[in-house]
């Protein structure tokens, strides 16, 4: 008798409907699609109301943020509290998943990938990361993210677009000294063969003519740009990375 009752009870929880029925996952998707169209705008409010009170962020970069309080401040202080950017997500064709989870929640993940735009530069990849959110359903019969697990970044690949300019040995040999920057102190610029190189302690790094006085590296977004026209010896260079000048370092006599 008890292995009869045990039998029944086996297929008819095999038989039973999921706990988010078919509609419902859809209203899931609906709900996950306004939180991120939210997050494009940086509307900061409408993010907030489709996360729960006691929401938990797990960044591998950044670690825990708990609370919706604290994860929507970190977004005001973060992507939509940089002056002059902008950063966009959009999920990568194909990639999400929605399951449904017992006690009336869903599962969803998938890749999504980050652009950048900081003025006066256009729109660029930044990089890409993988997520998983739990969504559940209040009393309010509203969809909301409960956890929210965000991992496995990785940047966007870098490559060098402008063609190099060629430069006889004078126009280089001008370009040549030490430069005092702020972040690693003396910076020294000398020819190597027919572009320049840029050491740092023990950092080294080809620099690549793109005019006489701007100067690119083929391994990351950095550009350096020397003062001055025509045969005059620069007085400073500048270090612009990713569009942004990070250093403005003046020529050691």
């Amino acid at each position: 008798m008890l292995l009869a009752v045990f039998v029944v009870g086996v297929a008819n929880a095999r038989a039973a409907p999921p706990a988010t029925a078919p509609d419902e996952l859809a209203a899931v998707r609906q709900a996950d699609a306004a939180f991120w169209e939210a997050y494009n705008r940086c509307d900061l409010a409408a993010m907030g109301a489709l996360l729960t009170p006691d929401v938990e962020f797990w960044h591998d970069k950044t670690g825990l943020t708990s609370t919706r309080a604290a994860v929507v401040q970190s977004l005001a202080a973060g992507p939509c509290g940089t002056p002059g950017m902008h950063l966009r997500r959009e999920a990568v064709a194909g990639s999400v998943q929605v399951y449904p989870l017992a006690d009336a929640g869903a599962l969803i993940t998938g890749q999504h990938r980050f652009l950048v735009t900081r003025l006066p530069q256009p729109e660029r990849l930044d990089g890409s990361a993988r997520f998983s959110s739990v969504w559940t359903r209040g009393p309010d019969m509203q969809w909301r993210m409960h956890r929210i697990m965000s991992f496995d970044h990785q940047a966007a690949p870098y490559r060098a677009t402008d063609p190099v300019l060629s430069l006889d040995a004078g126009q280089l040999q001008r370009l040549v000294g030490r430069y005092d920057t702020r972040a690693a102190g003396l910076a020294r610029i000398t020819v190597e063969g027919t572009h320049l190189l840029l050491t740092a302690g023990d950092f080294h790094l080809p620099l690549y003519a793109a005019s006489p006085r701007r100067f690119f590296a083929r391994e990351r977004d950095l550009q350096v740009v020397f003062d001055g026209v025509g045969d005059a010896p620069p007085t400073h260079l500048e270090i612009v990375e990713a569009g942004v000048v990070s250093e403005r370092a003046p020529r050691v006599p």
